[in-house]
């Protein structure tokens, strides 16, 4: 689409003659050709132009279809549409009563056989609610419509199904020729209206008789004026010099003027600003000369000099003759449509940059998911330039081929269950090509009815956290690999004991699989003898937690039932907040059996070193006995010497057999 011919709302609403909260309000409602571009309403001008084509066609109104059967709404809407109608359908009776409560419709398309209400009731509230609207049964089968009254059996028409478009624009014709007739049936009261709205100044002849004529006129005209002047519009005419000839109470009210300044003369010029002056009375001549200039927006003045901006909607009056001899128009105030239209674009500007600000990436798509916005944090996630990079493509372009399908059944799914998947990971791909993992978060958009209408999603990279995770992953493998190949048992418990973790160490000195002892208690598992576990039961009671931090010798109970001695060093340490006691286990069986069978060769070889030594001793106690008196002094000495080495070597082997207990308390060792 070439950008020549794209105009933004403010364009588009003067070359349409709309105020251009109207067109945003057109454009919302999907009633008029719009694009939403980086989430602004932008209008092909080729495209509006077709669109004004189709309207010149189009009928005052609309027809409200209730019916769930697909080839009638089908028909129907067809139908209605030839005949320049607006169509709204819906499937049961209680939104049909909702859109009867907000609007009025020309036609009602009525299925009594929906399952909401039996038929009498159904009907009854239709033409209750539908006021003046014609009411077209539709059923496969001609039973008794009963209407609530007279008045609405008047409105009630019936169409057997299967009907075609065909009949159906013949059965809207009916009803247009049946109204016409009824309106020309009452032609005293709507002519005495019609004089008013055609030129109050000159009389219909021909059609009533001149009493009748003047007090029909005279009644209607009082009747209408008084609903002109209850209207909030401000409601005028003039003649061909631009003169008021009448304003409602509201354009009094409006302007600041008297009937004394209306009764002086005030002229439509009067009450605009001295700029748009000239362009009015162009305007003015235009609509004099028979041509229509559509809405008009003007600055308007008040009496006090005040300025407001206004939409004027005029048409020309002629007389009974067919000459012009003036205008009269609706004219409404838009200062408040004003400041709507500011809120309007003030809110959506504060929508756009929250949207922009937020830092995930954000994407909106219609149900067939393709892209009709994106956020900022969404085009750098993206690395695109622009979002004409990425709206109006199809969203499933974005995920990798591996991937696709299982996004396409995924929303197929949601979709069909009215909801979506809170969070899924997907491989999504650039335009550039480059490929990155990322979390998507999906929920449906719906409409004021709650039907889904889109769907909004936030889209996270995890590329960083997949890959932090990974090397988590394969870190926590090596450290396993690490402490399974460990030479040592290694275990790991909570403060009371509950067995956590061991190496296969541990398993092959214990005999039992870690599956078969992680949860159990090292109290109750029948590892520790009673003696031991008894003191250790103790322990745990007294400090709360077991964890001795030096090493103790330990016996423990194997699986096959042979006991082991060894030596455990643990140690607590926190993890995640939460304590655990890591320990390491040595198997010293085997040393301790040397030691035990070197402390006996040693209490043996000491029993005979104890007993050479007392013979020496003895010998010695002898030989100062028996020759104390033939020793010399050297001799003296020397026997001495002998006598203190035995003494001291006798007390150094008693220290030795002496017993020292171990540190876990249980049975004395030699040292």
């Amino acid at each position: 689409m070439p950008a020549r011919n794209l105009m933004t709302t403010k364009e588009a609403a003067r070359y349409l003659k709309l105020h251009y909260v109207t067109l945003y309000k057109l454009a919302q409602q999907g009633r008029i050709p719009a694009s939403k571009i980086g989430g602004s309403w932008r209008f092909s001008k080729n495209l509006l132009d077709d669109w004004l084509a189709r309207q010149v066609v189009m009928l005052e109104g609309s027809v409200l279809i209730v019916d769930n059967d697909p080839s009638a709404l089908e028909a129907i809407t067809e139908a209605a549409s030839q005949k320049g109608f607006r169509v709204l359908s819906v499937d049961n009776c209680e939104k049909a009563v909702e859109e009867l409560r907000r609007q009025q419709f020309e036609l009602i398309f009525l299925d009594p056989e929906l399952p909401c209400m039996n038929e009498a009731k159904l009907l009854e509230t239709v033409t209750a609610k539908g006021g003046n609207s014609a009411v077209l049964i539709t059923r496969k089968y001609s039973g008794n419509a009963t209407p609530a009254d007279a008045s609405a059996a008047e409105q009630v028409r019936l169409i057997r199904k299967p009907f075609t478009v065909r009949e159906i624009v013949e059965a809207i014709e009916s009803v247009e020729q049946s109204r016409t007739a009824k309106a020309r049936g009452e032609g005293r009261e709507n002519l005495a209206i019609s004089q008013f709205l055609g030129s109050s100044q000159h009389s219909a002849t021909g059609h009533l008789s001149g009493a009748v004529l003047e007090e029909t006129v005279g009644q209607g005209e009082a009747r209408f004026r008084e609903m002109l002047e209850l209207l909030p519009e401000i409601v005028y005419e003039a003649n061909a010099d631009g003169r008021l000839t009448y304003v409602n109470r509201a354009g009094f009210e409006t302007f600041g003027y008297t009937r004394e300044d209306f009764e002086a003369g005030l002229n439509v010029l009067q009450v605009l600003t001295p700029e748009e002056r000239e362009r009015a009375a162009g305007n003015i001549q235009k609509l004099l000369a028979g041509r229509d200039p559509g809405l008009t927006e003007y600055t308007a003045q008040r009496k006090d000099g005040s300025r407001f901006p206004i939409i004027v909607h005029a048409r020309p009056v002629t007389s009974g003759t067919g000459d012009v001899t003036g205008f009269r128009g609706v004219l409404m105030n838009l200062s408040e449509a004003s400041q709507i239209e500011e809120m309007l674009w003030e809110s959506e500007e504060e929508l756009r940059i929250i949207f922009d600000s937020i830092g995930d990436a954000i994407y909106i798509a219609d149900l067939d998911g393709n892209i009709t916005d994106a956020n900022e944090a969404a085009l750098r996630q993206g690395r695109c330039r622009n979002r004409d990079e990425v709206i109006g493509h199809s969203a499933f372009e974005f995920i990798a081929q591996s991937d696709r399908d299982r996004a396409q059944a995924e929303l197929k799914s949601a979709l069909a269950a009215g909801r979506t998947k809170e969070k899924a990971e997907f491989t999504l791909v650039r335009p550039d090509g480059s490929q990155y993992c990322a979390e998507l978060s999906v929920s449906l958009l719906r409409d004021s009815y709650g039907n889904p209408k889109g769907l909004i999603g936030a889209v996270r990279d995890v590329t960083q956290r997949r890959q932090a995770e990974e090397e988590a992953r394969r870190t926590e493998e090596r450290v396993r690999a690490y402490i399974d190949s460990a030479p040592h048992a290694i275990y790991i418990h909570d403060p009371q004991g509950n067995f956590l973790y061991g190496n296969s160490k541990a398993e092959e000195l214990i005999g039992y699989s870690r599956e078969e002892l992680i949860g159990k208690n090292l109290l109750q598992a029948g590892l520790l003898t009673d003696g031991y576990a008894k003191k250790l039961s103790q322990r745990v009671e007294q400090e709360g937690r077991f964890a001795p931090q030096q090493p103790t010798e330990i016996e423990l109970i194997r699986k096959d039932g042979t006991h082991i001695i060894v030596e455990i060093t643990a140690f607590p340490m926190a993890l995640d907040g939460k304590l655990e006691v890591i320990g390491l286990a040595r198997d010293i069986t085997e040393r301790k059996r040397k030691v035990q069978d070197t402390e006996g060769f040693a209490e043996a070889a000491t029993g005979e070193l104890k007993a050479t030594l007392s013979l020496l001793s003895s010998c010695k106690q002898l030989l100062s006995q028996r020759y104390e008196s033939e020793l010399d002094t050297d001799a003296e000495e020397f026997l001495q010497y002998a006598t203190e080495d035995v003494r001291r070597l006798q007390q150094r082997i008693s220290q030795l057999l002496e017993p020292q207990p171990d540190d876990s308390g249980d049975s004395p060792s030699r040292t």
